[in-house]
């Protein structure tokens, strides 16, 4: 049998699958088993993130829709521009000036959108820069 793990990345596969490092007890176990065991270890972990990310994936598509929905729902009860729109939808959150000062990535972080979406809040005057 061809194996596959790699005992030098599988904390960060751990952590990318299940949102921790390996507990004390996981690396007892580990370190014990042998080369067929860890390797089922390890294609489990790869199922698990393979989930992970799409679960994630499915979060941001309904957070992406959701700010759309409230963006539309101000423009049409305000009347005003998108950037308008945004910047008092940022302003619903009630948001600290601290909060801001990460930039767009706390709001996108803060309300469950991809980061990539950061150029949104900056292109709307909201924030100076994209953040972390």
């Amino acid at each position: 049998m061809a194996y596959t793990f790699d005992a030098q990345i599988v904390s960060d596969l751990h952590k990318d699958a299940h949102g921790c490092r390996p507990s004390s007890f996981w690396w007892q176990c580990w370190n014990e088993a042998s080369d067929d065991e860890k390797q089922a270890e390890w294609d489990d972990l790869l199922e698990v993130l393979e989930r992970t990310m799409e679960r994630e994936r499915q979060e941001e598509m309904r957070a992406i829709d959701e700010f759309n929905t409230a963006i539309d729902k101000i423009m049409s009860a305000v009347r005003c521009t998108r950037d308008d729109a945004i910047r008092i939808y940022v302003d619903s959150l009630e948001l600290s000036e601290y909060d801001l000062a990460y930039g767009a990535s706390y709001i996108c972080y803060h309300v469950g959108l991809p980061y990539s979406m950061g150029h949104v809040f900056v292109d709307a005057g909201v924030v100076k820069h994209r953040g972390l």
